[in-house]
């Protein structure tokens, strides 16, 4: 069995504390008055001695260490936990009515403006030169669902405009619902980078996540949801 750990004093107190205990002890045995035991004044004075010294070194008496001999470390604080992520503010900009869903990504509003909502992209419903896309049906329903009828407010990036001369925004319902990302997270479109318009992308990239793990939507067929994945991602 291993011996236990030794106390350990500060530097020179040892030395003074045995000195202390047998020579000091010496002289007490013709000092002590009667009735005093001669044990007890040993270690009375050696503690005063400990003392002084302590006070005069300004050292520390020490405390029982540990195994090993140096004292614990005092525990670390727990770290905070992280901050949940802001809430994506609504643009202060003029209210606007959704006259027309034209599918899921594009919009019509008042005075026939055109609204690509950018940084993400929903399978094709209405284009003339491809077929229906798995999901484009139920993704432009859920648009129209969404936004068909009532007022919203657009938030830009970088650029405004399109090829097609779209407008590109970010589309928030009067009642909060950021529409761009409500509809990745359920399913119904992809994350999709649109540089330099990528405020969002990442946002919209983690929705995407959560969509194809939970199944939601158009990843309710990974498969499907596969071939018709736009490659700009």
């Amino acid at each position: 069995m291993d011996p236990k750990p030794r106390r350990r004093f500060p530097h020179g107190l040892g030395f003074l504390i045995a000195l202390t205990l047998f020579g000091g002890g010496v002289g007490a045995a013709y000092a002590s008055p009667p009735g005093r035991s001669l044990a007890a004044d040993r270690v009375r004075a050696a503690v005063e001695l400990l003392l002084a010294k302590a006070r005069t070194a300004g050292e520390r008496i020490p405390e029982l260490l540990p195994e090993g001999g140096e004292a614990a470390a005092p525990p670390s604080p727990s770290p905070a936990p992280p901050s949940p992520a802001p809430a994506v503010e609504a643009p202060d900009s003029p209210l606007r009515t959704v006259v027309r869903v034209v599918d899921g990504d594009t919009l019509e509003l008042d005075g026939k403006e055109k609204v690509r909502l950018t940084g993400i992209n929903t399978p094709e419903s209405v284009d003339p030169r491809r077929a229906v896309q798995w999901y484009g049906k139920e993704a432009a329903k859920r648009a129209r669902e969404m936004v068909e009828g009532r007022r919203v407010r657009l938030e830009f990036d970088v650029e405004r405009k399109d090829r097609y001369g779209r407008t590109l925004a970010y589309v928030h319902r009067e009642d909060g619902l950021f529409v761009n990302l409500a509809l990745v997270e359920e399913g119904y479109a992809f994350a999709y980078r649109y540089p330099p318009n990528v405020r969002h992308a990442e946002r919209f990239r983690e929705a995407e996540r959560g969509a194809r793990e939970g199944a939601r939507g158009l990843w309710s067929d990974a498969a499907k949801a596969a071939e018709i994945a736009p490659k700009r991602r």
